[in-house]
């Protein structure tokens, strides 16, 4: 989808223009559908949540996190990314080595 705005080489092979449009494309995504979406829905914490699943699986995915019945493997994905981002707005430290989250006190 982004092909027409970074260069495919680029992406591929330089790490800072990587998450430069990592970036670039995540806030786009948050403006345009996660903020609107946790708007909708009156629940703050839905913008990351929306922001994420739009980011992994496009905008149509905005509000796959809220259904009543999620695929299961959306539904790993989802709950792992919010179990790792309430552990950093605790206090966490990403661990890397892990994929998971350090206590604040570690």
């Amino acid at each position: 989808m982004w092909r027409g705005f970074f260069n495919v080489e680029r992406l591929r092979w330089d790490t800072a223009y990587n998450a430069l449009a990592g970036t670039q494309i995540l806030m786009r995504y948050v403006k345009d559908y996660a903020i609107p979406y946790a708007q909708k829905s009156g629940q703050p914490t839905d913008v990351p949540r929306a922001a994420y699943a739009v980011y992994n699986a496009g905008p149509r995915a905005v509000s796959r996190f809220a259904k009543n019945e999620p695929h299961p493997r959306e539904q790993r994905v989802d709950e792992k990314l919010w179990a790792l981002y309430k552990g950093v707005a605790s206090g966490g430290r990403p661990d890397l080595e892990s994929c998971g989250i350090k206590n604040a006190s570690m």
